[in-house]
């Protein structure tokens, strides 16, 4: 797997901040009488938690359908409901579709294609553990047989206080001939 986009650019930030570090104050030691610096604790990780367990991405003249096997990870204390005007605890999640460099060619939220099964907006459980549901995301952009493409899922459960914020690691798909 290949890290986010997100955690990529972060890298990037701490090196170019590295690189860019010159002249009094970096590198060295405090002056006298300043505190010595505190090490932090490590950030733990979040309760909850979006990963893709595999991708398939089928094309023809119309379009891309990518399939993405996505896992909602709840490491909290208990089930979260998840609101939805549509039909899963997955309705918040969308696709972000990369090159190989990164760049984002493509993205889709998952009930872009879907009409809504309720305007009050109904709940679904998300139970603690791993939950995997084959999500289907029919782009209307078409990719050569053959590309490499980089897929993530970000979004986040509505109603939740994940409401936004959840990442995926991209995975790389190679674009088949739809049958």
């Amino acid at each position: 797997m290949r890290p986010s986009p997100t955690r990529r650019a972060l890298g990037a930030l701490a090196a170019l901040a590295l690189a860019s570090c010159s002249g009094s104050g970096c590198g060295a030691p405090p002056p006298s009488g300043a505190p010595d610096a505190v090490e932090a604790d490590p950030v733990p990780a979040p309760p909850v938690g979006v990963s893709i367990d595999g991708a398939l991405a089928l094309g023809d003249d119309h379009g891309t359908l990518f399939l993405v096997e996505a896992v909602l990870v709840n490491e909290t204390d208990g089930t979260l409901v998840v609101r939805s005007n549509f039909f899963s605890v997955f309705d918040g999640l969308e696709i972000v579709v990369s090159d190989r460099d990164g760049k984002v060619i493509a993205r889709q939220h998952y009930t872009h294609h879907q009409s809504p099964a309720t305007s009050d907006g109904a709940p679904f459980d998300l139970p603690v553990g791993e939950t995997r549901q084959e999500l289907g995301f029919p782009l209307e952009r078409t990719f050569p047989p053959g590309d490499e493409v980089w897929v993530s899922l970000v979004g986040g459960l509505p109603g939740t206080d994940y409401e936004r914020g959840l990442e995926s690691d991209a995975v790389a798909v190679t674009i088949g001939r739809m049958p």
